[in-house]
């Protein structure tokens, strides 16, 4: 049995590996209009879009193409300004392993493209 430091240290590396996987994937591939930084920490990406992207309208079409993501709205606690994440998308890399998520990536890069 593992003790906590163990634990801990173990998905802090699964996670560390897999956000450089597809970060690594989407600095290369993700089309010129949209635009990410890496995390420090954490399981979330924040992809940016161009001024006419709407997060809530992309989702039904990264679904379409077998990719789910979260639009930017539906991950920010700033009620306030409804529109303040509306040009973003929330992508998660902790329940994916690497393979099904590098293939995710692919099909976002590619929806993104055509949207």
């Amino acid at each position: 049995m593992l003790n906590k430091r163990d634990f801990f240290a173990k998905f802090i590396n699964l996670y560390r590996n897999r956000m450089r996987l597809a970060t690594d994937y989407l600095r290369e591939n993700l089309p010129d209009q949209f635009h990410f930084e890496t995390p420090k920490g954490g399981y979330f990406i924040w992809i940016q879009g161009p001024e006419d992207f709407d997060g809530t309208d992309f989702v039904r079409e990264a679904l379409a193409n077998g990719v789910e993501v979260l639009p930017g709205q539906r991950a920010s606690g700033n009620r306030l300004d409804p529109q303040k994440n509306r040009k973003a998308i929330r992508v998660s890399i902790a329940y994916y392993e690497s393979e099904s998520l590098l293939e995710g990536c692919r099909r976002l890069c590619h929806t993104l493209s055509i949207a």
